[in-house]
């Protein structure tokens, strides 16, 4: 499968809520599987259509303060192994996530994801050429 994620994702199996954006429906309330500062991929029984604007509610562990933004669903597939009722699997991307809690995710990376984040931290990268005058 070809990766089109823009972000480093941490495992984090951290509670969420999510609700449909200016719908009357209950929120439900999951677990997330992964985690990054550009979305997030958590467990469900709801079907989204894709685009589907959310409000996202994210519980950090170590935190007494909750992440509030919105994001946009950008796929959902069914899950291999069904656990509790949650049948499908949901990525979101965040649409408006403020830098102060792309901070305190990043910090919950380097606190309990800190092996898999020194590993990953290149990704991406490539080198640059070096010009003969050494710059």
């Amino acid at each position: 499968m070809e990766e089109r994620r823009k972000a480093i994702r941490w495992n984090f199996d951290g509670a969420v809520s999510v609700k449909r954006v200016d719908y009357e429906e209950p929120e439900i309330y999951t677990q997330a599987g992964d985690i990054s500062c550009g979305g997030i991929r958590f467990q469900s029984r709801v079907k989204y259509l894709p685009q589907t604007d959310l409000e996202v509610i994210i519980e950090l562990p170590d935190e007494q303060r909750f992440v509030f933004t919105e994001g946009r669903v950008a796929w959902q597939q069914d899950l291999p192994i069904v656990r509790e009722g949650q049948t499908l699997a949901t990525g979101v991307s965040f649409s408006n996530l403020v830098d102060r809690d792309k901070e305190r995710i990043f910090h919950y990376a380097f606190k309990f994801c800190n092996q898999e984040l020194n590993k990953k931290w290149w990704a991406g990268l490539r080198p640059t050429e070096v010009k003969e005058d050494g710059k």
